[in-house]
């Protein structure tokens, strides 16, 4: 398996900008083959830490540095109250049963 700081330490080492989209490409194609490399490469939630292909386009670009996803640049133009909203779910109505009514009266005292 490839760990998170040899990625890092591979990446430091690189020069230039060809070199580090080079370096991504390679990983991109390398987790589509070999996906159990990458599988203890992922957050708490489940999520991949490295987007590969998003990596590669970034540094493939002419300015890297400021190669921004058009997807996060809808994001960050809405306000917070619109970031909420989307987030907002309806939660149901579930009736209170006997352990529920005991808790909140446990709660109470």
């Amino acid at each position: 398996m490839i760990t998170r700081e040899e990625i890092r330490t591979g990446f430091a080492a690189l020069e230039t900008n060809e070199q580090k989209a080079e370096f991504c490409r390679q990983h991109m194609e390398q987790e589509r083959e070999m996906p159990e490399l990458y599988e203890n490469l992922v957050d708490s939630m489940g999520r991949p830490l490295f987007k590969w292909e998003g990596l590669y386009k970034a540094w493939s670009s002419e300015d890297p540095r400021s190669f921004l996803n058009p997807q996060e640049e809808d994001t960050d133009s809405r306000t917070t109250e619109q970031m909420i909203e989307d987030v907002l779910v309806d939660v149901p109505d579930v009736p209170e049963d006997e352990v529920s009514k005991t808790i909140g009266e446990m709660n109470e005292v």
